[in-house]
């Protein structure tokens, strides 16, 4: 009897050992499955538009993002996103029909090359595509401010010091008069956790660009060392998926031959009919959803 007892309890316990551990495989599995997808949006709320370490208006902006990411396979990704610029102030908006001055739409695939046991260290690459479309200019004419495309191919080296990033993109479509080129660039990124809710951050960037690309984003017909963007930001999280991120940056062209183009031109560059600073501190503040 007492051998029949024990062996009850013994099954017993082998069934609620099983029932316990499998009830955390089929947690782990759905949480693994829920991290497979992340979806959010961005709301950027900024003293100026700078992109390419290029100012393309010095006045009030706020940019809208929404995005979207899918782990369908370990290690890759795919993800998309659609940003938008409107201008607040009549300085650059009075070219357009409204406030809203461009679309952009991306798609990009991302992989994790390589990675240590624990992810200390990490390698992410990114292949994307971009569509730059913009609102025609009150002229009516289409081709006063056209749309174009661009390849990219992104690198970002993850580790316990200084993230190490650089990027190459091509403008294989002509942008009206200017000629596809080629863009390069590199930065270095570092966040550091203060408390469970507050981090900062600082980043810098400088870029590179043929001629082509430099005539495109300042104007000029030089070429080789563009421009470099020094960014502070401080993000504190409201919620687990609510954060609020306050910026400020510098901009700033190196770029000897475009600067003494400029000074031909003033104090100031011309782009586009409007004239732009080489140089602008700037910031703002940003809304983030991450789901």
């Amino acid at each position: 009897m007492k051998t029949t007892l024990m062996t009850l309890v013994v099954a017993s316990a082998c069934a609620v050992s099983q029932t316990v551990f499998a009830q955390e495989a089929e947690e782990e599995i759905a949480s693994e499955e829920a991290k497979s997808y992340s979806f959010g949006a961005d709301v950027d709320l900024f003293s100026a538009y700078v992109w390419r370490n290029a100012v393309l208006n010095d006045q009030m902006v706020v940019q809208p993002c929404v995005w979207g990411e899918w782990s369908f396979f370990e290690p890759f990704a795919i993800g998309a996103s659609i940003w938008q610029n409107y201008d607040l102030t009549g300085h650059r908006r009075d070219m357009h029909k409204t406030g809203l001055t461009e679309n952009d739409y991306n798609v990009y695939l991302s992989a994790t090359a390589w990675a240590t046991e624990e992810e200390e260290y990490k390698l992410d690459l990114e292949l994307g595509h971009d569509w730059y479309t913009y609102m025609n200019r009150r002229s009516g004419t289409k081709g006063s401010n056209p749309n174009t495309r661009e390849l990219y191919l992104k690198a970002t080296f993850e580790n316990p010091f200084v993230t190490v990033y650089g990027q190459t993109s091509w403008m294989y479509e002509d942008f009206g008069d200017y000629k596809a080129g080629f863009h390069y660039e590199i930065g270095l990124n570092k966040e550091i956790e203060v408390t469970d809710e507050v981090t900062v951050g600082a980043d810098w960037n400088v870029s590179f660009a043929n001629r082509d690309y430099q005539e495109y984003i300042y104007g000029t017909k030089s070429s080789g060392f563009a421009g470099t963007t020094v960014k502070l930001y401080s993000s504190y999280a409201i919620t687990e998926w609510v954060s609020l991120q306050a910026t400020i940056a510098y901009t700033g062209v190196l770029n000897d031959d475009a600067r003494d183009e400029m000074d031909e031109l003033g104090s100031d560059y011309d782009l586009n009919g409007h004239k732009y600073p080489r140089d602008l501190l700037w910031g703002g503040v940003s809304l983030k959803f991450e789901f």
